[in-house]
């Protein structure tokens, strides 16, 4: 909450006076983008409290849901590939990261075989 509020401090952008009149447009445009991920549910709009200056804004909480699994199983394996570069890249830059596991050799081998036939 302390980051948030930092962060909307130095954008001004509660007080900024063009978006004063586009604050009911962008709430809802906040609540259909929750609506629509499936990974939040119970949308809600709420005012947040500044935690150091106790001054408003208008917000919005959600749930944030565990999706059950996210699975490669039925991309081809330049998808694969791809994500996994990507990942790579972002992750690379901190200490903590080992490396992408490949949980079932099995179905990634089936792709990377299938890639060279």
């Amino acid at each position: 909450m302390a980051t948030m509020s930092k962060i909307t401090r130095q954008l001004g952008a509660v007080s900024h006076p063009q978006l004063a009149d586009l604050q009911e447009s962008i709430a809802a445009t906040a609540m259909a983008a929750f609506e629509a991920d499936v990974e939040w549910r119970n949308p809600r709009l709420r005012t947040i409290i500044d935690p150091q200056t106790g001054d408003p804004y208008p917000g919005v909480i959600a749930t944030s849901i565990m999706l059950p699994k996210i699975t490669f199983a039925q991309e081809s394996y330049d998808e694969i590939e791809a994500q996994t570069n990507a990942a790579e890249a972002f992750f690379r830059r901190h200490k903590s990261y080992a490396g992408v596991a490949i949980h079932y050799y099995l179905t990634y081998k089936a792709k990377v075989d299938s890639r060279t036939q």
